[in-house]
């Protein structure tokens, strides 16, 4: 079958997926019953794996979990792509094909769920020996250690007039004086890299050039802003950069800024973004690392993200606050668990479970809308202000119910009064009325 209007060939005239489009119609296209098992989980196998050069080809298999507990293999029904077809290739039936050494990920979509196999592709180099190259920082680590994994030798430090014009470039926009180079150039100290980079981090042009980058990001433009308020929100920026603000205080007072956007700058921020779609897709892109917009028209392509993700809980809020329910419902959303700080060391990487800091949202009666409440370490492993136990949210939770969770009781199995909670106490910082 041809789609001719930019959609090319999809369905061959052999194919399975045609032979039972055809026999669907011929039924009379008969929708689902209500209680049809749906697909609750998605797994590829094997997940990861390191091939090498002998062997450069693996079959992946795709299983499909249904709500009634069977398991499936769907592996022909799935759209399969490759994160790199340079270094391997996978065809419609999950049949991966390496190309040369790397690693790549292949994507499994069936439905609305997504699954991913991480495949590393190593090939012997002749009279490789590791360099054992100093580690400078935890990046280093990880950087080296995959590059051992796949026999690439680091490359070597570049010349003392490479590394000047690079780091005037990269850091301050602009070449280093004839006069700068000479006198690091006939600089005899050790560290004299390194001081050269502290030196750069201290000058306004750092300030004023990387705010400009920021601004591009925060898309400050005069269209959204005005004149003044781009001026105010670059100056905004350049103070920020110049005082060292660190990037999680930088994003909470962009996120929680309120007031005018004159006397608040990063209040542009809101501005900036125009509706609360974009807003939530801005933030979700710079602060989270991910394009959820892809998935407001379609179930996102590369990605678990689907349009029920996009769309489920605002319209679920905007359908409870048109019917006015909102101010009499509470709605709460929390992580099941939390994530370690640490990166594991195993194929692609990854954050298993970590039960030292989770997250939450809460909406609707009694509850102080627009605030963010506690703040984590920069590993986002602890919690470092407003610490908050289960007991507390369920505290919350019973005294906005009406009820007084330290002395309300209730009977047991043997009839004797229990409290409903043995502790906790509510959260005064998300009451409307504290």
């Amino acid at each position: 079958m041809d789609v001719r209007h930019g959609g090319g060939q999809r369905l061959h005239r052999e194919s399975r997926a045609l032979k039972t489009l055809r026999h669907w119609i011929a039924q009379g296209c008969p929708t689902d019953p209500n209680d049809a098992p749906q697909c609750v989980n998605l797994e590829l196998y094997p997940a990861e794996r390191i091939l090498y050069e002998d062997d450069f080809s693996q079959q992946l298999v795709a299983l499909a979990h249904f709500s009634h507990g069977s398991v499936r293999d769907v592996t022909p029904l799935v759209v399969f792509t490759s994160s790199d077809d340079l270094t391997a290739s996978v065809d419609s039936g999950g049949q991966v094909k390496g190309h040369r050494r790397g690693q790549s990920a292949i994507l499994a979509q069936y439905g609305e769920h997504v699954a991913t196999s991480h495949l590393s592709w190593i090939e012997e180099v002749d009279d490789f020996v590791w360099s054992n190259p100093p580690e400078q920082n935890f990046i280093d680590r990880h950087n080296f250690a995959q590059l051992r994994r796949f026999q690439i030798e680091p490359s070597g430090l570049c010349t003392d007039s490479e590394f000047i014009r690079r780091l005037y470039l990269d850091v301050l926009g602009h070449l280093p004086t004839i006069a700068e180079t000479d006198q690091f150039l006939n600089d005899p100290s050790a560290d004299r890299r390194q001081a050269l980079i502290d030196a750069m981090l201290l000058r306004e042009e750092f300030a004023e050039y990387w705010a400009l980058k920021w601004a591009d990001v925060l898309r400050v433009r005069n269209q959204a802003l005005t004149p003044q308020g781009v001026r105010e929100m670059y100056a905004w920026l350049v103070t920020s950069l110049r005082n060292n603000v660190g990037l999680d205080a930088f994003a909470r007072e962009l996120l929680t800024a309120e007031g005018g956007t004159f006397d608040n700058p990063a209040a542009n921020f809101f501005r900036a973004a125009g509706t609360a779609d974009d807003c939530a897709e801005t933030t979700a892109e710079l602060f989270l690392g991910f394009k959820i917009k892809c998935a407001k028209c379609h179930n996102h392509p590369f990605d678990r993200w689907t349009q029920d993700n996009y769309h489920g809980l605002p319209a679920f809020l905007d359908d409870m606050e048109r019917h006015g329910l909102l101010e009499d419902t509470l709605v709460m959303v929390i992580s099941e668990h939390g994530r370690t700080p640490a990166i594991t060391d195993t194929v692609g990487g990854g954050r298993e479970h970590w039960s030292g800091a989770y997250w939450g949202m809460f909406f609707g009666a009694g509850i102080e809308a627009g605030q963010v409440i506690g703040e984590t370490d920069k590993q986002g492993a602890y919690p470092i202000s407003h610490p908050t136990h289960p007991n507390d949210i369920l505290a919350t939770m019973y005294h906005l119910l009406g009820f007084d969770p330290v002395h309300t009781t209730v009977p047991d199995q043997q009839l004797r009064p229990t409290l409903i909670l043995p502790h906790g106490e509510p959260v005064r910082e998300l009451l409307a009325s504290r």
